[in-house]
């Protein structure tokens, strides 16, 4: 509604170009969820091959920031460890508990930042259901008018 306002008269046809794409992107996206929804529900984690994945040089950053806060530069960290791990040094075993208290960016797995997501997610159905009033709205309007 908001691109086609400022058009002037007769420019809404080149809209028309548009509908074929939006209509397979929308039969697309449809298909896709199905598939999504089909396919997660039956995902199993391997707990054994995953806490085997968390040793060796997977840990080699968690080192370098682990020296960071023992005051090494980065610089210094990141050649020591990588010669290191180069040389078949193993590193440091963490427990999961360690890896993920060492993440705190937002959205990381030690911050998921779930509380601002829901809040994200409320704001937008309260928009959904306003926009989703005022189009129903015009509907009723134009019903009324015999259109």
């Amino acid at each position: 509604m908001a691109l086609g306002r400022g058009l002037p008269s007769g420019y809404h046809r080149d809209f028309q170009f548009l509908k074929a794409p939006l209509f397979r992107g929308i039969d697309r996206t449809t298909e896709m969820l199905g598939m999504v929804t089909s396919a997660v529900p039956r995902l199993l984690v391997d707990r054994v091959r995953g806490a085997r994945a968390l040793s060796g040089d997977t840990l080699a950053t968690d080192e370098v920031f682990r020296r960071m806060t023992e005051g090494t530069p980065f610089r210094a960290a990141y050649r020591a460890v990588a010669a290191e791990v180069k040389q078949g040094a193993k590193m440091p075993d963490l427990t999961p508990a360690q890896i993920i208290a060492a993440r705190k960016a937002v959205g990381g797995m030690g911050d998921l930042a779930l509380g601002a997501a829901r809040k994200r997610v409320s704001a937008a159905r309260r928009w959904n259901g306003k926009m989703r009033r005022k189009w129903e709205g015009a509907l009723e309007t134009l019903a009324g008018e015999g259109r």
